[in-house]
């Protein structure tokens, strides 16, 4: 998988993973999708900003509709998608907590020559540009945040053996990724020592923190206890710890995500 953008440590194995996770192909990045999920908005990008849920998607989205025009044919040059059109999905920037139709979860609400010219603008020469610059910005933010948020844990011993093995962090960041903060929050009260309520029923780590420990909770998330979603959370899980199996930590700081 490309790594064009330097990535190292935690950063590269998080980039690696969440492309495999979330995309079938890197062009797919380019397009807008929806999971179909009560819970889902519309989402794009590599790591799939969902522009119902995630605070930075929709103002990525709107930068990249404001500016993308058509590359080629008798249009080139001129705007894919009108102001008119960007208001009524991603609501008036001047009207303050004014939101537009993508910001409303659980509902497919893009006509179908809504969504081409969406999904044109996302191809276009600017948006691609737009959002792999945007991309590494979030790979880092999401490892950093994991790196601060475990050093706030209150048993030194779990402390340790998450700065030591990478599939805490990594475990973190993709749980965020697909459930959002809540479910993110739940997983670091988890790992604090918490009796957490799960779908799956409740859990709580007994004694050391372990592997086990680490893929319990991901097992017991909304997903991995329905049928109809249990092969994706094993393609997830089965990600991960391909990455997690052929890293080797050069040094502490590595092994922290700080370097």
């Amino acid at each position: 998988m490309s790594n064009h953008y330097g990535f190292t440590g935690l950063a590269q194995m998080y980039h690696r993973a969440i492309i495999k996770n979330e995309l079938a192909y890197w062009e797919q990045g380019y397009s807008l999708h929806h999971a179909g999920t009560q819970n889902s908005g519309y989402s794009f990008g590599p790591v799939q900003w969902d522009v119902a849920n995630n605070t930075d998607a929709p103002n990525i989205l709107r930068n990249i509709l404001e500016n993308a025009v058509y590359d080629s044919g008798p249009n080139v040059g001129q705007r894919i998608v009108s102001n008119a059109k960007i208001t009524e999905w991603l609501g008036d920037p001047n009207v303050p907590g004014s939101t537009g139709t993508l910001s409303v979860k659980g509902t497919q609400n893009l006509s179908d020559p809504e969504l081409r010219a969406v999904n044109t603008a996302l191809k276009s020469t600017y948006s691609q540009a737009k959002i792999d610059a945007e991309y590494p910005t979030a790979v880092q933010e999401r490892i950093g945040k994991a790196s601060e948020l475990i050093s706030t844990l209150k048993d030194p011993a779990t402390r340790e053996y998450l700065t030591q093995n990478p599939m805490g962090m990594l475990l973190y960041g993709d749980i965020k990724n697909q459930y959002g903060p809540d479910v993110a929050g739940a997983y670091l009260r988890y790992l604090n020592g918490d009796s957490i309520p799960t779908a799956g029923g409740n859990i709580k780590i007994e004694g050391q923190l372990g592997l086990d420990d680490l893929l319990r909770f991901q097992e017991n998330t909304k997903h991995s206890v329905t049928d109809k979603w249990l092969w994706d959370q094993a393609r997830r899980q089965s990600n991960l710890l391909d990455e997690v199996g052929r890293y080797i930590p050069k040094s502490d700081e590595e092994a922290a995500g700080l370097e």
